[in-house]
């Protein structure tokens, strides 16, 4: 062996390969670029072969498919992302209109409630009867929810039990009808007609 294949320095040492009597010596560099161009060899043809099993020309023409998937993909999510804002707003509107129908809904049955009862107060002889609408929402609220039921129809029952449960807690607001004649409807004292009872004395002879 040369001095200088033994020569201090050198990293690793040539191979040597024989074919029948001659050698050739290859240093580590070069088996090195050899290994290495088998390598790229070996994925290069592993990704042709995967581009032709996806059905594509080349790694640009896969690159521009995959772009073009993902902002299909990105106009997919905000087309849902619309939908889904459009579909809620919508769901607002729709609550909103159903809560404000019921709430005059509500207002007609009350509406009608006090109507009827004002009437059945005034008809009692109530000096004020839309007082009674106050009075019962104060000291009588459950009597005064059950004088209509859910589907808004009057109970003319609950009314009069209502008007003289008022009466009975309130007298001073009714007009008495104990003293006077039957046929005075406010209870007022008839004042005697004055003629009538000149009339009716006997008649002094001179």
């Amino acid at each position: 062996m040369s001095d200088e294949q033994n020569a201090p320095g050198t990293d690793t040492a040539p191979e040597k390969i024989g074919n029948g009597g001659s050698q050739h010596v290859f240093t580590q560099e070069q088996v090195d670029a050899i290994v290495g161009e088998r390598a790229k060899r070996a994925a290069e043809a592993a990704v042709h072969k995967l581009l032709e099993q996806l059905g594509v020309a080349g790694v640009d023409d896969l690159k521009a498919q995959l772009e073009e998937a993902r902002q299909r993909r990105e106009a997919e999510m905000s087309e849902a992302q619309k939908a889904a804002a459009e579909a809620e707003r919508a769901r607002k509107e729709r609550d909103a209109l159903k809560a404000e129908l019921e709430a005059e809904r509500q207002q007609r049955i009350v509406d009608k409630r006090n109507s009827r009862l004002v009437a059945a107060a005034q008809k009692a002889g109530m000096e004020a009867p839309d007082d009674i609408v106050v009075w019962a929402q104060t000291y009588a609220a459950n009597a005064l929810s059950a004088v209509v039921d859910e589907s808004g129809a009057v109970s003319e029952q609950a009314v009069d039990k209502l008007v003289a449960a008022c009466k009975a807690a309130r007298p001073n607001w009714f007009r008495s009808s104990a003293p006077g004649a039957p046929s005075n409807a406010d209870g007022r004292v008839i004042k005697p007609d004055a003629s009538k009872l000149i009339e009716g004395l006997p008649k002094l002879r001179l």
